[in-house]
């Protein structure tokens, strides 16, 4: 059973009543169309890293538009403007 097609596990589970869920790998799951298709993921590029993807939170408020997130800052991005506002140089 470990040997054979996903799609032929799926139906014969399907025809013998018994429930089951694929098992996804990351891969797969990036290139899920429902995911995509509710934005659940969100494509960027990092400043310093790249491309990236980030899961979004699946929680929505109606009539509230999601807005993008930034980026993570990098080690030591806000610094100077944390410490500037704690008073210090």
């Amino acid at each position: 059973m470990s040997t054979a097609p996903r799609a032929y596990r799926r139906a014969l589970f399907d025809a013998l009543d018994i429930p089951s869920a694929p098992v996804n790998t990351l891969e797969s799951l990036l290139a899920d169309p429902h995911l995509q298709a509710v934005g659940l993921l969100q494509h960027y590029e990092h400043p310093s890293e790249g491309p990236m993807v980030e899961l979004r939170s699946p929680l929505r408020a109606q009539g509230v538009a999601r807005a993008d997130n930034r980026p993570p800052p990098r080690a030591g991005e806000h610094s100077a403007e944390i410490l500037s506002e704690l008073g210090l140089d």
